[in-house]
């Protein structure tokens, strides 16, 4: 509608915000790594952000770093919709006769609409996702880190070193994934501390690396 006026011009911004699926890495299923990478072939992330989002975002790739960034890493293979990798997955931890579940309030941006999707795709490869649906109200101190997979909604920070420090370190309280990696934590202070750009930037790259193939965080779109 804003487009269609000629009064009215409308300012598009990519950023870092996202809604992440959290599986937590202290917990029955997701402590298994294989069952945390089937559900991640499980995104639909050109949908979710074409139809979801109606095209304000981008497709992310499971760390928090999107392409624009000073700090993003080019090379890592994007992961795609792929059933038969997740039910590869799936079996290899043993996951296809049970029935995990996905906790969301309809609060967080994309989120239950996404888990849907998870679960329309998780059927395909032959597993059964459970989505409860629960009220915003309580979900934060409820919900949120107390379960398996839960979903979050992570606002822009102004520096990679504040997003990494308050939601990936491993000894943060809001350490989503509930994962300990003393390489990450090594490197974290390592790049604060580095004052030469380019070894900064290769030190990111590094921890945008282990992000990608060790946390179990889901984060398929960016959102403008």
């Amino acid at each position: 509608r804003l487009k269609q006026s000629n009064s009215v011009q409308a300012l598009e911004s990519p950023s870092m915000l996202y809604s992440d699926l959290v599986m937590r890495q202290d917990m029955d299923p997701t402590r298994n790594q294989d069952f945390v990478e089937g559900v991640k072939y499980l995104f639909d992330r050109p949908r979710i952000v074409n139809t979801l989002l109606r095209g304000h975002g981008s497709i992310a790739n499971d760390h928090p770093v999107p392409e624009w960034h000073p700090y993003f890493l080019k090379g890592l293979p994007q992961r795609t919709l792929d059933l038969d990798r997740a039910k590869f997955h799936f079996k290899k931890a043993g996951a296809l006769k049970t029935t995990p579940e996905i906790i969301v309030p309809p609060s967080i941006e994309g989120g239950l609409d996404t888990a849907l999707m998870i679960q329309q795709s998780a059927r395909a490869a032959g597993m059964a996702i459970n989505v409860r649906r629960v009220p915003v109200d309580g979900y934060w101190s409820t919900y949120w880190l107390k379960f398996p997979m839960t979903y979050s909604s992570i606002v822009p920070r102004p520096t990679l070193d504040l997003l990494y420090t308050q939601f990936y370190q491993s000894s943060s309280p809001y350490n989503e994934s509930g994962w300990k990696n003393a390489q990450f934590d090594q490197l974290l202070a390592q790049a604060r501390q580095e004052q030469d750009e380019a070894k900064r930037k290769q030190i990111y790259g590094d921890i945008q690396t282990i992000v990608y193939q060790k946390n179990s965080l889901g984060i398929p779109a960016f959102i403008n």
